[in-house]
């Protein structure tokens, strides 16, 4: 079931109140961080996205689950605002923070973290 609505940089606080809604549907006991991914367009809907750490159109939050796929969480237009909503779930659920878009655009693989970085400009 696919709850995401388009969000573009919307205040953090609503955004908080959504993933709220998104935690109710899953069992908290399977997450184990929560990840931040590049993702561009795979179809006509806004809704309809695919991971693409390489080259991003926007960027979205997931929560990843131990069993089960990664489930969306919040959808923004800069990396910076993605970072920021991932690390403010990851200290409010004591949950691990991945930043994959941010390894990728470093050229680095992906590392759990509970220090958050900063992206760098133009990302």
């Amino acid at each position: 079931m696919e709850l995401t609505p388009s969000q573009s940089n919307i205040p953090l606080t609503r955004c908080a109140e959504y993933a709220e809604q998104v935690l109710a549907t899953l069992d908290l006991t399977n997450i184990d961080a929560v990840e931040v991914h590049g993702v561009r367009a795979a179809g006509a809907a806004d809704t309809d996205l695919v991971i693409d750490n390489a080259a991003p159109e926007r960027f979205s939050t997931y929560f990843r689950q131990k069993a089960g796929d990664p489930v969306r969480c919040g959808d923004f237009a800069e990396a910076w605002a993605a970072q920021e909503y991932a690390a403010g779930l990851s200290d409010q659920y004591n949950l691990p923070m991945v930043d994959h878009a941010l390894a990728a655009a470093l050229g680095e693989e992906p590392t759990e973290s509970t220090e958050h970085m900063s992206c760098p400009p133009g990302m």
